[in-house]
C-alpha cells in the first residue's frame, strides 16, 4: 500500500532507529523526524527536523499539532514510549493508552501489574532508600538482581551473592534511576537461552508473534546481547506459554495496535516475561524477524502508527527459516585496523552492515550502538545455526590497535598512572555462593580465604615508587608469515607458551596479566601461531606447549583448534599443558563438552596445571571436578601461589599438600607472589618465604613427592633460589642470578629484548633484579593511584 500524503511523527534517529525512516519514506510518508541530536543516522530519510528531546511530551505535542500529523510511532528505543502514547491519546491518533506505556516502561510497576494478574515473575521487593533495601532483601534469598525501575537496558543493573555486596549494587542502581526507587529480584537460572522476540497487537489482539533468544558473547564484557536468533530451540510449549502471557497483558493494559519487543527466560518449565518495550525490538529484530519468516514487522510498525490494517493472516510462521543477527564487537578500545569473515561463516552471511570504518577509533563492546557493525545470517537448518552461532566470535578476524595513552612528564622514580587499569572485582556465581554460605555458617576461614583472594581492596590503588604496573611485557613483538601474533611467549629452550584469551570467570586479585590488554585468539589466529609453533626457525629444539591465558577451560572449542593444528603442524611437540582455575572457579563448567576435548587422543600428551592456594577451596564440587579431569588425563600438578594472610603459615601449607595428595593433585611450584604495583599487601618478605618453604618441606608431616618448591616468577622466567642464587642486596631489591645465557635465549627467541631490571653477567648468564615485599612504609614511599 502506498502511503503517500500520510504525515508520520517518528521519535528518534539512532542508527536501530534507520529501518523505520527509511521504511516510511520508501513507502510515500512525509516523515517528521524528532531528536534532540542533530547529525543522527536516521536524519536523511526524515523531510523535516526538529530538534527536541524525545521524552518532552509538550514539546512534542506542539510539533505534531503544527504539521497536523497522521500518526506518531518511535521504533527500538524504550525512552521515548511515554511521548508517542501521550501524543496519541492527546490527538486521538492510533495508539495505545499512556498509562499502559508508563507500567510498561517502569520495572516496578510492571512487576505490580504480573503480580495482580497472575502472571509469572520473579519475587521482588522495592525499595527508595539503602536501609529498606538491606532489610527486604532478607525476604528473598541470594542471589538477587538490583535494577533501577526506569532506566532502558541494563543500566545500573547488579547480580549479587552475599549481602556485603547489597550496599554497593544499591547505589549502583539508584545512581541511574530518574525516580529514586530501584527493584530488587530474586535472580531466576534460565533451563535455556535468553527468550526474546516481537509481536504484533491488531484490533486488541495478539495477531502475529516470533519467538527466539538473545545470543550473548560467550565470556561477556557487559550483560548486553550480541545478537538474535530465530527460531527458538524450544518446542510449542513454550510458545503457547508466552501467548497466553502476552493475551493478558494486552486485554489487562488495553492495547489496541503496534509492535511490542520482550526478554524472557524459561526455568523449571514455566515461562517468565522480564522486560517488555512498547515498540519494535533493537538490534534489528524485525529484520531478522523478516528473514525468519517473510513477514515485514518494520513495515507493520509504520502501518500500525498511521492506523492502516497490516495484512497477517496467521498467529505465526509454520516453517521459519533460522536466521541470526551478530553484532560484531571489540574487546578493548582501539584504532580498527580490518575485520573479515572467515571461511566458515561466508556462505551463510547475507549482510554486514559497518557502524565504524577501518582507520575509526572505536569502543569496547559495552553498547550495542557502540558494536563495529551488524551480520545478518541465514542457515540451512536450526542444527547448523546453532553450531555456527557457537562458533561465531572466532569466524570473524577483528583487528584493533589497542589505544594506548601518553606518559606524562614525570620524574624517574614516579608511577605513570596512566598504565595502571582498575582491575575490576569479578568473583564466579560458585564463588559468591560460597561466600554466602560460609558468612552464614560463621566459616571465617572460608570468607578470609576467598575474600582475601578475590575482594577489590583500597589497598591496591597505592602504589610504591619504583613499583612496576606489569609484571613485564609478554607480548613482545613477534611476526610469522608477514603478520604480528601475539599470546605467544619463548622463554626455554623446551617450552613456549600460549594464549587463546586473556579472560577469566573470576580476578585473582595477584593476576600478573592484570594490567595487560585484553584479547581473543580467533580460528585462523590459532592456526597461524600451530604453524608458527611447529615451523619457525629455531622451534626443532622445543618439545612442550604451555597453554594459559585467561582461563582456556572457558573456551574448550578454541582448545580444541589449538591441540588439532598443533597436531597437524608441530610434530615435535610431545606435551601440552594446559593452565586452569576453573574447577576452582566454577566446577559445573568441567563438562562433558570440555572433558571429551581433553580426552582425544593425540601425539602428545595432554597435562592439567592449576593453582589451589588452599584447603579450604577444596569443596566437594571442586574435588568432583578435579577428578572429572584426572579420569581424562594422565597428570594434574598444582601451582600455589604464597599469599600474606591466606596460606602463610606451615599448618596452612601442609594441610593443602595433603587433600592435594589424597586427591592425585601433585605439587609443583610454590610461587612467590609477583611483585606488582598494589599487589604489596598480599606479598610475603623473601626471607620468611624461604624459612616457611623450609620449615614445611622439613616437618615430616609432607611426603617427599609433595614437598613444595618455592620459585621466583622473574621478567626472565622461574627462578628457584638455590644457594648462591642472591647475588646482591639493595633498596629492597634482591640481585638473583640465573642459569639462563643470554645468548642462548636469543637464538630461542629473536625477538626477545632485554628487560631493563635485568643485567648479564661477566660469564653471559641473566641476572634479574627482584623486589621484596615492603620493609616499612618509611623506607618506600607510596603513591596513590585514582
Amino acid at each position: 500500500m502506498n502511503l503517500k500524503g500520510k504525515k508520520l511523527l517518528h521519535l528518534g534517529g539512532a542508527i536501530f532507529q534507520v529501518p523505520a525512516l527509511k521504511c516510511a519514506k520508501e513507502n510515500g510518508c512525509f516523515v517528521i523526524l524528532v531528536d534532540q541530536t542533530e547529525n543522527v543516522p536516521g536524519r536523511p530519510y526524515a523531510d523535516v527536523y526538529e530538534a527536541v528531546s524525545t521524552t518532552d511530551k509538550e514539546g512534542i505535542l506542539r510539533i505534531a499539532k503544527k504539521y497536523n500529523v497522521d500518526g506518531v510511532m518511535t521504533y527500538a528505543s524504550d525512552s521515548s514510549t511515554q511521548s508517542v502514547a501521550y501524543v496519541a491519546e492527546q490527538l486521538n491518533l492510533p495508539g495505545n493508552p499512556l498509562e499502559s506505556a508508563q507500567i510498561l516502561q517502569r520495572k516496578d510497576l510492571f512487576r505490580e501489574f504480573q503480580r495482580k494478574n497472575g502472571l509469572p515473575h520473579p519475587e521482588f521487593v522495592i525499595a527508595d532508600n539503602k536501609e529498606r533495601a538491606l532489610k527486604e532483601i532478607k525476604k528473598i534469598g541470594f542471589p538477587l538482581v538490583f535494577k533501577p525501575v526506569d532506566s532502558a537496558g541494563t543500566k545500573g543493573q547488579s547480580v549479587i551473592y552475599t549481602k556485603e555486596e547489597a550496599a554497593k549494587a544499591f547505589d549502583r542502581a539508584i545512581e541511574f534511576s530518574m525516580c529514586g526507587k530501584i527493584i530488587i529480584e530474586a535472580f531466576i537460572k534460565s533451563d535455556i537461552l535468553e527468550l526474546d522476540g516481537d509481536i504484533l497487537i491488531k484490533n486488541d489482539q495478539l495477531a502475529f508473534r516470533h519467538y527466539g533468544h538473545n545470543h550473548f558473547l560467550k565470556n561477556r564484557i557487559s550483560n548486553v546481547p550480541s545478537g538474535e536468533m530465530f527460531p527458538g530451540f524450544f518446542g510449542e510449549d513454550v510458545s503457547v506459554q508466552l501467548d497466553e502471557q502476552f493475551r493478558k497483558i494486552i486485554s489487562g493494559l488495553d492495547l489496541h495496535i503496534g509492535c511490542i519487543n520482550f526478554d524472557g527466560l524459561y526455568s523449571q518449565e514455566k515461562a517468565y516475561i522480564l522486560d517488555i518495550g512498547l515498540r519494535s525490538g533493537g538490534n534489528y529484530v524485525p529484520e531478522n524477524i523478516t528473514l525468519s519468516t517473510g513477514v515485514d514487522l518494520t513495515k507493520a510498525a509504520v502501518y500500525a502508527a498511521l492506523g492502516i490494517d497490516f495484512p497477517c493472516e496467521n498467529l505465526y510462521c509454520q516453517n521459519p527459516i533460522p536466521a541470526a543477527t551478530y553484532l560484531v564487537g571489540s574487546r578493548f578500545p582501539g584504532k580498527l585496523e580490518s575485520l573479515e569473515f572467515g571461511e566458515e561463516i561466508k556462505d551463510y552471511l547475507v549482510e554486514y552492515r559497518p557502524f565504524f570504518n577501518v582507520g575509526d577509533n572505536v569502543s569496547h563492546y559495552i553498547r550495542s550502538d557502540l558494536a563495529l557493525g551488524i551480520a545478518f545470517l541465514k542457515f540451512p537448518d536450526m542444527e547448523t545455526m546453532k553450531v555456527k552461532m557457537d562458533q561465531i566470535e572466532d569466524l570473524i578476524k577483528i583487528r584493533i590497535k589497542p589505544t594506548k595513552l601518553e606518559k606524562d612528564n614525570l620524574n624517574d622514580h614516579q608511577v605513570d598512572p596512566n598504565k595502571f587499569k582498575d582491575f575490576k572485582e569479578l568473583i564466579s556465581p560458585f564463588l559468591r555462593g560460597k561466600i554466602a554460605e560460609a558468612e552464614a555458617q560463621g566459616n571465617d576461614t572460608v570468607l578470609r580465604v576467598l575474600t582475601k583472594q578475590y575482594g577489590i581492596s583500597e589497598q591496591e590503588y597505592a602504589i610504591r615508587t619504583k613499583e612496576g604496573l606489569r609484571h613485564y611485557d609478554a607480548s613482545a613483538d613477534t611476526y610469522f608469515e608477514g603478520e604480528k601474533i601475539v599470546g605467544v611467549e619463548r622463554f626455554y629452550k623446551r617450552v613456549i607458551l600460549f594464549e587463546p584469551l586473556y579472560q577469566c570467570i573470576a580476578h585473582c586479585r595477584y593476576c600478573l596479566r592484570r594490567n595487560y590488554e585484553p584479547f581473543h585468539q580467533n580460528k585462523e589466529d590459532i592456526d597461524r601461531i600451530a604453524r608458527f609453533i611447529g615451523t619457525a626457525e629455531g622451534h626443532g629444539d622445543l618439545r612442550e606447549v604451555l597453554v594459559t591465558g585467561g582461563d582456556p577451560f572457558l573456551v574448550p572449542e578454541k582448545v580444541k583448534l589449538f591441540l588439532d593444528a598443533l597436531a597437524n603442524y608441530a610434530s615435535q611437540i610431545k606435551i601440552v599443558r594446559i593452565a586452569t582455575r576453573l574447577p576452582i572457579h566454577q566446577p559445573d563448567r568441567v563438562n562433558d563438552k570440555l572433558l571429551k576435548v581433553l580426552s582425544k587422543k593425540y601425539s602428545f600428551r595432554i597435562e592439567v596445571a592449576t593453582q589451589i592456594n588452599h584447603a579450604a577451596e577444596m569443596f566437594p564440587e571442586v574435588i568432583n571436578a578435579y577428578q572429572r579431569v584426572l579420569d581424562v588425563v594422565r597428570i594434574v600438578y598444582n601451582q600455589t601461589v604464597l599469599l600474606k594472610g591466606v596460606n602463610d603459615t606451615k599448618k596452612e601449607l601442609v594441610d593443602l599438600f595433603d587433600i592435594m595428595r589424597e586427591v592425585g593433585i601433585e605439587n609443583h611450584y610454590l610461587f612467590h607472589c609477583v611483585p606488582i604495583g598494589g599487589l604489596d599487601h598480599l606479598r610475603t618478605p623473601i626471607q620468611q618465604s624461604i624459612d616457611l618453604v623450609r620449615a614445611a618441606s622439613t616437618t615430616g608431616q609432607v611426603a617427599g613427592r609433595a614437598k613444595p618448591k618455592l620459585c621466583f616468577m622473574t621478567s626472565i622466567g622461574k627462578i628457584i633460589p638455590y644457594e648462591g642464587t642472591i647475588l646482591d642486596h639493595k633498596n629492597n631489591r634482591y640481585l638473583l642470578k640465573s642459569d639462563y645465557l643470554y645468548e642462548e635465549r636469543m637464538k630461542w627467541n629473536p625477538y626477545w629484548r632485554l628487560p631493563s631490571d635485568v643485567e648479564v653477567s661477566q660469564d653471559g648468564y641473566l641476572c634479574v633484579w627482584y623486589e621484596d615485599a615492603a620493609k616499612a612504609e618509611k623506607e618506600m614511599p607510596v603513591i596513590k593511584i585514582g
